[in-house]
């Protein structure tokens, strides 16, 4: 399979889809009144679960499905049709390789998840293919001893993992007195705090430990570059997202909630003005390429053990 970029649609053209489309119509009140991107609502998990429960009834057919736990706790499966699942990920894995996050070269332990459709094993297993490299698919279940052996038995170079499991790999190893150098180490799920950036760069000896970010509902979209390992900074491409800060006025100038609007992601539920969840400000663009902060979660939301938890109810 090759697919080439697809023309990047303008606003105008991402707003006349999010006005016109099936299941999203009934969430703009008056279309009439809406001449210009900035004027439609930004939407959150709650707005896709109600939208998606009246959906029709080919909604998921034909399509890939992700699962998301939606802020009041009930999950939001979000369908994406293959195509443009394929073809989101192959830009994406693009812009990894010319960034130097991934390369042919290394064979990646694969940690993460897969289970309940959450598909993030899978995610990572394609991006090391689409890349010409190898991926040893493990998963979080295994125990450390089985990492620890697969790992040497195919002389992996690399690992994908969510920060929590991977952390406990490296607390592992560092109580077995195991001696393991690794070229990069590539996470995602979650942030890493000071701490245990520092546990990784000692037991792993390397300094390429770089986050991935994105969610269910917008794909994977942003990723950090070596030289930004161990900040807040991610970089993302205006050919796959539009990224939006919404200022919160509790916040210093410029600071505010992410809002993600998926250039290439259109067909099945369109995915717009979105809110991440997490608050950020815009460092930088250039040539097409968008460097952020990622500044911690909004509202009363953490991560326990890769999963959502909210203090809501």
């Amino acid at each position: 399979r090759s697919a080439t970029s697809p023309r990047s649609l303008s606003l105008c053209e991402l707003k006349d889809i999010a006005i016109t489309h099936p299941i999203q119509q009934g969430f703009y009140s008056d279309t009439t009144k809406v001449t210009s991107f900035e004027e439609l609502p930004v939407t959150g998990k709650d707005e896709l679960l109600r939208l998606l429960t009246d959906s029709p009834l080919d909604t998921y057919k034909s399509c890939y499905i992700s699962p998301s736990g939606a802020t009041g706790g009930s999950s939001v499966y979000f369908p994406v049709t293959i195509e443009e699942n394929h073809l989101y990920r192959e830009m994406f894995a693009r812009h990894l390789v010319r960034a130097g996050i991934l390369s042919p070269d290394e064979v990646y332990l694969n940690l993460f998840f897969h289970d309940h459709c959450y598909r993030s094993l899978e995610i990572f297993d394609e991006f090391s293919q689409l890349a010409g490299a190898t991926a040893v698919n493990v998963g979080t279940e295994s125990s450390n001893s089985e990492m620890l052996a697969i790992l040497k038995k195919f002389r992996c170079t690399s690992i994908f993992s969510s920060s929590r499991r991977l952390t406990d790999f490296a607390l592992y190893l560092r109580k077995q007195g195991e001696q393991i150098t690794l070229n990069s180490v590539i996470f995602a799920a979650e942030a890493l705090q000071a701490s245990k950036m520092k546990l990784l760069r000692e037991v792993f000896k390397t300094n390429k430990i770089c986050g991935i970010y994105g969610s269910s509902e917008s794909g994977v979209w942003a990723y950090q570059r070596e030289e930004h390992s161990g900040t807040n900074q991610y970089t993302c491409h205006e050919d796959m997202v539009h990224l939006e800060i919404q200022e919160d006025p509790t916040c210093d100038p410029g600071i505010g909630n992410i809002l993600i609007t998926s250039k290439v992601r259109v067909t099945k539920m369109p995915t717009i003005r979105f809110q991440m969840g997490d608050k950020g400000r815009i460092v930088s663009k250039d040539n097409g390429e968008i460097t952020f902060d990622l500044l911690g979660r909004v509202g009363k939301h953490f991560l326990f053990s890769d999963s959502l938890v909210s203090l809501q109810s």
